[in-house]
């Protein structure tokens, strides 16, 4: 984990990378988030950069508990955990893409799917506004609820937002899923 960034002369902290380990830290609400994004880096797709480097982002940062629901919904077992969670949903994107490289593409699709490529400020966040995401498609935000590609309803959890040197991390309590898996 990355140390504690320090504050910015404008009040905000580090980069969204910088912000994301710091809150994982304190919270341990985003393992599987951060495993999603070693994962990806792992098998050559870098997102870390962008996330550090691009200025005007939002990122949609499901918490553990949404991964958790997602490998259930997929599966239809309620018994999965959250330390069985990723490798459940890579198992599924792996048959879904044909072997790891197509998992891989898909995983990328989801996790740009969570990151708007502009700031999104609360006050930006009215009834049913869309906002493109970094892989093409839209999300669909009213105020604090927000809805993929298959019209899967989630929330923006109040009071869990931060600011970051780059962008805005707000915390959600679904992990979205494009089109790319929805079909829609």
């Amino acid at each position: 984990a990355a140390a504690a960034p320090e504050t910015a002369e404008d009040g905000h902290l580090g980069n969204i990378v910088e912000e994301l380990l710091e809150l994982n830290s304190e919270t341990k609400n985003y393992d599987i988030l951060i495993e999603a994004v070693l994962f990806a880096a792992d098998n050559g797709v870098d997102l870390l950069t962008p996330l550090s480097t691009v200025d005007g982002l939002t990122l949609m940062a499901p918490k553990d508990f949404a991964f958790v629901k997602l490998a259930r919904e997929l599966t239809g077992d309620d018994t999965i955990k959250q330390d069985t969670a990723f490798g459940v949903i890579a198992g599924i994107l792996v048959e879904a893409g044909g072997g790891l490289e197509g998992a891989v593409e898909l995983l990328t699709d989801i996790l740009l799917y969570h990151v708007a490529p502009e700031f999104i400020d609360t006050t930006d966040r009215k009834k049913g506004e869309y906002w493109e995401m970094l892989n093409g498609d839209s999300l669909k935000i009213d105020n604090f609820w927000i809805y993929d590609t298959a019209q899967r309803r989630g929330k923006i959890m109040k009071g869990q937002t931060e600011n970051a040197s780059n962008g805005r991390i707000y915390t959600i309590n679904i992990v979205v899923l494009p089109s790319s898996i929805t079909g829609s």
